[in-house]
């Protein structure tokens, strides 16, 4: 389940990082190593696989947040100097979500059917009421939950929170994010993709935003990062996408690639903290 979101906040943040240089640090290592100090509690989607991963966070200040992502960085730099980590930050006015785990266009293609189009719908920005803001936090952290569950919790009646659902769901404030077993459907590999573009780069962004594989698609003007998903690695490397975006002469340095084998990655989605956040729950 994820959220689009219309408070006051301030930053975008990527982290994806790169633990199996000449001292593999493992995910249940890195894990361990966690403090307070390094939990970025606002992050609301993780892609982590053994050696590698990305995660992706918002913020309103951007200070406590690069203090924060210092500290995780001095920890694992101070273990292995090679290890790769890179920090991104976006004022939110200066990106675009493009594509957000956008599954559905690759498993039409690699199944054989045709794929359904929804009508884009102009995101307004909603005020929600106290009932909604306390039903829509537990809803995100049991989103299988039934409604006489999240009454229980809540103290809403059960058909009050049927139609604050379904009005959430209208208003495009809340969308429901299916995700399959990439690698029980033959697809194991993703791609996680850092560009630096010039400001020219409308044309590639519009290729990029029309690829199938690509499901997941950030961009600035100057800066793209995405995530795809391939068969295997000789897939990937024959991609004509691929291939063309490596030619292309609006880049203004070489891609940043981060490969994760599917069968040992986990897709975590959760902005029950960051919406405890916002609004003010314990």
């Amino acid at each position: 389940m994820s959220v689009k979101f219309s408070f006051n906040l301030s930053f975008l943040g990527v982290k994806y990082g790169d633990y199996g240089k000449i001292n593999p640090i493992e995910y249940n290592e890195r894990m361990a190593l966690l403090t307070s100090q390094m939990k970025i509690k606002e992050c609301v989607l993780s892609i982590s696989s053994r050696f590698k991963g990305m995660s992706l966070f918002f913020a309103r200040d951007f200070y406590p947040l690069k203090e924060q992502s210092d500290v995780w960085n001095n920890i694992f730099e101070n273990k292995d100097s090679t290890v790769l980590i890179k920090d991104l930050y976006f004022p939110l006015p200066a990106i675009k979500a493009y594509k957000f785990m956008e599954h559905h266009y690759y498993l039409c293609q690699r199944l054989g059917v045709s794929p359904f189009t929804v009508a884009n719908q102009e995101l307004v920005p909603i005020s929600l009421r106290k009932a909604e803001k306390k039903v829509l936090s537990h809803w995100i952290k049991y989103p299988r939950a039934k409604n006489l569950f999240l009454s229980e919790k809540t103290g809403v009646s059960r058909s009050t929170i049927g139609n604050i659902k379904k009005r959430l769901l209208r208003q495009k404030v809340v969308n429901i994010v299916h995700i399959p077993h990439w690698n029980k459907l033959g697809i194991n590999l993703g791609v996680i993709m850092y560009l630096r573009v010039r400001p020219e780069s409308e044309k590639t962004l519009k290729l990029l935003h029309s690829i199938p594989e690509i499901i997941f698609l950030l961009a600035s003007s100057y800066e793209i990062l995405l995530f795809s998903l391939f068969s295997d690695y000789n897939s990937y490397q024959c991609s004509p996408w691929i291939h063309l975006l490596r030619q292309e002469k609006i880049l203004l340095a070489e891609p940043q690639e981060i490969l994760l084998p599917l069968s040992e990655t986990v897709l975590n989605i959760d902005a029950e903290p960051l919406m405890s956040t916002l609004f003010g729950e314990k």
